[in-house]
């Protein structure tokens, strides 16, 4: 039923697709940066307290 109204719309599917991918993309860049201050953050942590 789900596939059959995703086949009929197939120029909003691929707009919906095109948004997760962005959004996934926005995601994992926003985490890499998060997860890249972090690290940073322990490392001079680290170094200050060795």
């Amino acid at each position: 039923m789900l596939f059959t109204q995703i086949a009929q719309n197939k120029r909003n599917t691929r707009w919906v697709l095109v948004g997760y991918g962005l959004l996934l993309i926005a995601i994992t860049i926003l985490f890499a940066q998060v997860s890249w201050q972090v690290a940073l953050g322990f490392a001079l942590f680290g170094l200050g307290y060795v």
